[in-house]
């Protein structure tokens, strides 16, 4: 672990760190189908984001998948995050917590990624064993696998460094939370989340839960209500429903929605389907921004975080929420980061009035 920043970070991210491999298609692998190599058929299509499998069927995977069309590279969302965040144009001061654990390929180490993009890791615990894994495989629809490896130590170090990761955090104004898939290590983010508030109310805490497909409604509830902004997938919103809620999509958000804020007032949710996401703001009806990328991309999941690092870099105005929002759809379609506008970039120009007019305010980032 490297020892921490004098100047102290501006920025904490905790999430899962991962290898992330993409291959444009493999419809047959040697005669052999993706079904045949992960045993119980393939994951259903969006809006599942993933199927979790084990690491003999990961590598074995990875194997029938080897050659030039196979990349790879350090990943995550919380690292991609933190990437952006620590890069231009932000240039944020940022630290990562979780578990790093051992590629499959030596030349390429998480914490020599994080090293090289400036990214502290007094939090990030070296481990032997294989690290986890992301696989993107293109094609008529795009197919997801995770290996969870290294962090399903996560939990365990959570709780066994709480104080100390606590006492980092309270210094930085943000703390990002990419919440861990398996449920015991929802419950140690949650105890963590409890003790930065404790340690200074002040930092602004974020929580994505796209990942977290093994918690219960109770604890996605818990967490939700401790964030000043959570990022959510529509089906999660559907779990958190309860039967008095109507069943309506819009209406079934609206009623959870109105339920958290009894707990946590000023929250405001992000929530993401295949096609675009809704930003509900307490200052403002929900709107809704389209997600432009071609259906079956392997990069939709890094484009999905481009969004993200839009909003949790925001400010704390519903306006510049929505903003950033703006920001991260239009930098997905495509449109010139000039017109756009970016986090910590306050001579950007605006946007086209036609497409922004009300909602696009001056431009103050967490960098001020």
């Amino acid at each position: 672990m490297t020892e921490p920043d004098g100047a102290g970070v501006e920025v904490v991210l905790v999430g899962p760190l991962d290898v992330d491999y993409t291959a444009a298609s493999a419809p047959q692998l040697a005669g052999r189908t993706l079904t045949d190599l992960i045993g119980g058929g393939l994951p259903p299509s969006p809006p599942t984001w993933a199927r979790v499998i084990d690491e003999v069927s990961m590598t074995r995977v990875l194997a029938a998948l080897r050659g030039p069309g196979l990349h790879a590279e350090p990943g995550g969302r919380s690292v991609r995050i933190a990437q952006w965040l620590a890069g231009e144009p932000c240039r944020l001061r940022v630290g990562m917590v979780g578990v790093a654990g051992q590629s499959l390929l030596p030349d390429l180490t998480i914490v020599g990624d994080l090293d090289r993009h400036g990214i502290d890791r007094t939090h990030v615990v070296a481990s032997g064993g294989l690290s986890g894994i992301t696989l993107s495989v293109g094609g008529p629809d795009l197919v997801r696998l995770v290996y969870g490896g290294a962090n399903q130590d996560l939990g365990g170090m959570l709780r066994e460094n709480r104080s100390a990761i606590a006492a980092y955090t309270a210094q930085a104004r943000l703390f990002h939370v990419v919440a861990p898939v398996d449920a015991s290590a929802v419950d140690a983010v949650g105890q963590l989340l409890v003790a930065v508030r404790q340690a200074n109310p002040a930092v602004r805490v974020s929580i994505d839960t796209s990942l977290c497909r093994e918690a219960n409604p109770e604890q996605l509830a818990g967490l939700l209500t401790l964030a000043d902004l959570a990022v959510v997938p529509e089906q999660d919103l559907v779990d958190l429903a309860t039967p008095a809620d109507v069943h309506d999509g819009r209406a079934i958000a609206d009623a959870v929605v109105s339920r958290l804020r009894r707990r946590q007032p000023g929250l405001v949710l992000a929530q993401l389907d295949p096609t675009g996401t809704t930003l509900r703001c307490p200052c403002h009806t929900a709107r809704t921004l389209p997600i432009n990328t071609p259906a079956g991309s392997p990069n939709s999941e890094a484009a999905v975080s481009v969004v993200l690092a839009h909003l949790i870099a925001a400010g704390r105005s519903c306006d510049e929420r929505i903003a950033a929002l703006q920001a991260g759809t239009d930098a997905l379609a495509g449109h010139d980061d000039n017109q756009t506008g970016q986090p910590g970039d306050i001579n950007a120009a605006a946007p086209p009035a036609a497409r922004v007019r009300r909602w696009w305010p001056p431009s103050q980032w967490i960098r001020r």
